[in-house]
């Protein structure tokens, strides 16, 4: 038994990856199971880590961590059961078991990478909710089309949520809410470069390194308020969507359908009753009728 044990332990250490090795945010420690010492991985972390130094700016380096595993909830209990990676501070989970798919991991890697270097920004805890999380999406060119870049814009959602309250996603436990919500904070954040280019971002972060809060350094880059520009996407979401069931059209048309199926069949079986009372009334009279003449024969005869 102990042999197998042995034996068990030294084969899952064979297909594990684990490595430190130097960013362009600090060193990073990694870990994966099952990955067969993929080292485009490492690579891809590097390339990642410099890109966003890049586009943003620098930050401190800072050493951090990478777990890619089979059950994060082993290392993080509070791990969301929809969620593919979380990152906190300094650390990064993935749950290798949601994805096996190498080019996904990556994806992951890259929306996670970018929380970490989002942490390491001044006065980075004033940033909204759904910045974060649109800045990350669009960074790791998720709902990205090649081709044809983003597509967000002719989505619709099950769930609407004001960007005002849109607080905290991993606290969310209903799929289609965080799936809505992620949507909504990529269309939010993609509508700051939209209409005022990709610089508008650096100048921000740019801001809050020098010590501005998110609110006051988002109106000095961009003109506007937050609030007056979160009411502004608000809006554009609530009409790209418009929560009405006639935009859900399958579902309308089968519920449409659904409703006349019923109504035509209590129709039809009122008036396959009234059918079969008639017909019951001429049988009682044409019986009636043949009683009758019966009765009468005899009497015709004489």
């Amino acid at each position: 038994m102990r042999n197998l044990f042995i034996i068990v332990t030294t084969f899952s250490i064979c297909l594990s990856l684990s490595d430190t090795f130097k960013t362009s945010i600090g060193e990073c420690h990694i870990y994966v199971e099952d990955f067969y010492q993929d080292l485009s991985l490492k690579s891809y972390v590097v390339e990642k880590t410099k890109s966003l130094v890049r586009q943003f700016g620098k930050v401190e380096n800072k050493d951090f961590f990478i777990k890619i595993v089979n059950d994060p909830q082993l290392l993080y209990s509070d791990f969301p059961d929809w969620a593919s990676g979380i990152a906190f501070r300094n650390k990064i989970i993935i749950d290798l078991s949601k994805s096996k798919n190498k080019s996904k991991i990556f994806q992951i890697v890259a929306h996670e990478l970018c929380h970490v270097y989002q942490n390491r920004i001044n006065k980075s805890y004033s940033f909204p909710a759904w910045f974060k999380e649109g800045m990350s999406m669009y960074f790791a060119k998720e709902f990205y089309v090649k081709g044809k870049g983003l597509r967000t814009n002719k989505s619709f959602f099950d769930y609407y949520i004001n960007l005002q309250h849109l607080k905290n996603i991993a606290g969310m436990k209903n799929y289609n809410e965080v799936s809505s919500s992620y949507k909504q904070s990529l269309i939010a954040y993609s509508n700051i470069i939209i209409n005022y280019g990709d610089q508008s971002i650096n100048e921000i972060i740019s801001q809050m390194n020098k010590g501005f809060l998110f609110d006051d350094a988002f109106e000095n880059v961009i003109g506007i308020s937050l609030y007056d520009f979160e009411n502004q996407t608000n809006q554009k979401i609530k009409k790209s969507n418009k929560k009405s069931v006639f935009l859900r059209f399958p579902s309308f048309v089968i519920f449409i359908a659904s409703i006349t199926i019923f109504v035509v069949f209590i129709y039809i079986k009122k008036r396959n009753k009234k059918t079969i009372r008639r017909w019951q009334l001429e049988e009682e009279l044409e019986a009636t009728k043949q009683i009758n003449e019966s009765f009468d024969y005899p009497y015709k005869k004489n």
